[in-house]
């Protein structure tokens, strides 16, 4: 099978939110059971393009009936009702199996901590911001990576990316700042950066080893 080629020097950030939306049941709940909640993994927009990932797998607490949920297409979520907060494990797999999987952790609240926050009956969304970096992708996957780019001229409409929760991120999701997001990205590019330098000192002390041992077979 012929090796794919890759794009050399190239770096694709891809920025995603994951986080969960919850809701208290109420005089609707039942026993063990005292709210709603939904988790996922989504892109900045619902029109953000989430076509380069194959699935995500979602590690419940173990007290549930199937604790491990597997999602194969977007929206890449996960809907239940508890009562207790618990660490999720989230799991996203590329379309280039190549690329090892991406883990993620994420701290289930099911209420706000902020004392200024009275009532407990609207919804709370509490989701974290991340960027997928992938670099010197295959020409195959970076294909996927670029679909339906906002600088693209013919861009092929996409399904619906919207969440079944929609509707609470957008109105109750925390509002993340720009720069602050500007400057996170930069620091991961700084440090992509730096493991490229470093790669690059490790390769040329190895060459020049195998120069040196060629020499010495010569002799």
């Amino acid at each position: 099978m012929p090796k794919t080629k890759r794009m050399n020097d190239v770096l694709v950030v891809k920025p995603i939110l994951y986080g969960n939306t919850s809701q208290a049941l109420g005089k609707r709940a039942k026993e063990g059971k005292t709210h709603a909640w939904t988790v996922y993994v989504r892109g900045l927009t619902p029109e953000d393009d989430l076509s380069y990932i194959k699935n995500v797998e979602f590690q419940l607490h173990s007290s549930f009936a199937i604790p491990n949920r597997i999602v194969d297409q977007a929206p890449f979520e996960v809907s239940e009702q508890g009562w207790g907060e618990f660490e999720i494990i989230i799991i996203i797999y590329c379309k280039d199996s190549s690329i090892k999987p991406i883990k993620l952790r994420h701290p289930l609240r099911l209420w706000s901590t902020d004392p200024n926050v009275v009532s407990t009956k609207k919804p709370f969304c509490e989701e974290t911001y991340d960027e997928l970096l992938f670099y010197e992708p295959s020409e195959d996957f970076y294909k996927d990576l670029m679909l339906n780019q906002p600088f693209q001229q013919n861009v092929t409409p996409v399904k619906s990316y919207k969440l079944s929760v929609q509707n609470v991120v957008d109105q109750y999701a925390p509002i993340f700042s720009e720069e602050k997001e500007l400057n996170r990205v930069n620091d991961a590019i700084k440090k992509i950066n730096e493991q490229i330098q470093e790669h690059e000192e490790r390769m040329a002390k190895a060459e020049q080893k195998i120069r040196e041992h060629k020499e010495q077979n010569k002799q």
